[in-house]
């Protein structure tokens, strides 16, 4: 088997025996973000990873990544652009 592993200086690497740790939110969080994302009738919020993330009409816009929260942005010509965190 292939596992991917990220050392303290944050450099991935592959080794027999090591794994790559995702980092997980805190419930205070998700509280927030769902407080982040509109009650819409087409939007969802779903596991993913052991994360969250937000969808509207299927397609995701925004993604808590532990206790980071990414999002989707689209460029002033409506061209997509890549996530944004922070």
């Amino acid at each position: 088997d292939f596992e991917m592993s990220a050392s303290a200086s944050g450099r991935a690497g592959a080794g027999e025996g090591s794994s790559m740790e995702m980092p997980k939110p805190t419930e205070a969080d998700r509280t927030a973000f769902r407080k982040l994302v509109a009650d819409e009738p087409d939007v969802d919020v779903k596991p993913m990873f052991g994360n969250l993330s937000a969808f509207v009409n299927g397609n995701m816009f925004m993604g808590l990544f532990g206790s980071d929260i990414g999002v989707k942005l689209r460029a002033p010509d409506g061209r997509p652009e890549s996530m944004h965190h922070g």
